[in-house]
């Protein structure tokens, strides 16, 4: 009962939702029907906590782990600002790309961010995209019990696709296997890791 009462706080991570490994897509969708798909980027998974009704705002940015990674991701920090919301949890995935060419770099020019010193020239050499794929909380109110298409609604309210540091990860509405396994092979062409694929009625 204790446990069922238990609030978020924004700056406190909470346990990133994982995923399951299926051999391939025709069985992704025997399993869970007709899904949204999304893109899965090989970098770092971060959960985003930004506090804006304090004094001084609340910015943190937490690994997989649950380890705090703040201090290595200044760029993130002026974008998180300026969103336009008092409180909010994201979950996302953090890759170095090319400005030039808009390509994705591979996870081993990625991992070279993951530092505690010189981070500001590794800034310049190796900037860094954040491609947010779900909300967990906003304003005050936690969205982990809200189905996936109802947190992806509201995303779509705070974030954009242009926006060339923090970006709303795109998504296919998928019915069937052979979908499915086309869209996996476009994003292997593409040089992703392959796809992610969830229930829209799915909560977080």
């Amino acid at each position: 009962a204790a446990i069922e009462k238990m609030k978020i706080h924004v700056g406190i991570p909470i346990r990133p939702e994982a995923a399951e490994r299926l051999p391939d897509a025709h069985a992704i969708i025997e399993k869970i029907g007709p899904c949204i798909a999304q893109p899965k980027i090989d970098g770092f998974r971060l959960q985003i906590h930004v506090d804006k009704t304090k004094k001084n705002p609340l910015i943190r940015f937490f690994s997989r782990n649950l380890t705090d990674m703040s201090s290595m991701f200044p760029e993130f920090v002026a974008a998180c600002q300026a969103l336009a919301v008092k409180s909010i949890i994201l979950d996302g995935e953090a890759i170095v790309y090319d400005p030039n060419t808009h390509q994705f770099m591979s996870f081993q020019e990625t991992v070279k961010r993951r530092r505690k010193h010189g981070i500001d020239r590794m800034v310049s050499e190796f900037p860094l995209q954040l491609h947010v794929f779900d909300l967990l909380y906003l304003n005050g109110k936690s969205f982990l019990n809200k189905k996936q298409n109802e947190r992806r609604k509201e995303l779509e309210t705070i974030l954009s696709e242009t926006d060339q540091t923090i970006r709303i990860i795109e998504e296919r509405h998928i019915a069937t296997g052979g979908e499915l396994e086309n869209y996996f092979i476009r994003e292997i062409a593409a040089g992703l890791e392959g796809i992610i694929a969830k229930r829209p009625d799915a909560p977080y």
